[in-house]
């Protein structure tokens, strides 16, 4: 399995006039609106710093994963970075790849891989963070993939909802993964060893 990497989308504010009349015939006057609050500015930065490994009993996957799949994430409210390992039982040396995006940031990160390229946003959405980008293959083939990020079970399981549009119609996989160190298997002794 194979985590695609992720970016986000741009947020506009709309100017809102509102028209007064004064006395007859005069002149309207217009006004801005004032400004929308942010629901990003208004609630806590969502702590999705970690090492999380993936769960495939509890994720809904196309394809089914083997072996295990980890990711580090280190953010900062700004800046999102992501390594990406996985560990498939017959291969000697894991699938590596990592990205790093400024969150909110107007300009497009652009990743290259084999095969394809990605144009890549990630913005924060409340206290989720949401990545979206669009991909051409090397062959001219069109993508579009969206991935949210969440944080459930009192920020100890990272939910990472993909969904793609590509060459084989819509696809979605939900990827569960718990934080290491607060899941049965990280601590065989249980919670008193």
């Amino acid at each position: 399995m194979k985590f695609i990497p992720k970016s986000v989308a741009l947020s506009a504010v709309l100017c809102v006039t509102l028209s007064v009349a004064s006395l007859p015939c005069a002149a309207a006057q217009a006004r801005p609106a004032a400004k929308p609050k942010s629901d990003a500015a208004d609630t806590p930065m969502p702590q999705f710093s970690g090492t999380w490994i993936l769960n495939t009993k509890r994720s809904q996957l196309i394809q089914r994963a083997t072996g295990e799949s980890r990711a580090i994430i280190q953010y900062d409210g700004k800046t999102w970075h992501y390594i990406h390992t996985h560990q498939s039982e017959d291969e000697d040396k894991p699938d590596e790849w990592q990205t790093t995006m400024e969150v909110g940031s107007a300009k497009m990160h652009t990743s290259t891989g084999d095969d394809i390229t990605f144009q890549s946003r990630m913005v924060r959405e409340g206290r989720a963070l949401v990545m979206q980008e669009t991909g051409v293959t090397a062959n001219g083939q069109h993508v579009r993939n969206t991935v949210r990020y969440t944080l459930q079970d009192n920020g100890n399981t990272l939910v990472e909802t993909e969904t793609s549009v590509g060459p084989l119609g819509p696809q979605k996989n939900i990827y569960v993964l718990e934080r290491e160190g607060t899941r049965p298997a990280d601590n065989p002794m249980g919670p008193q060893g």
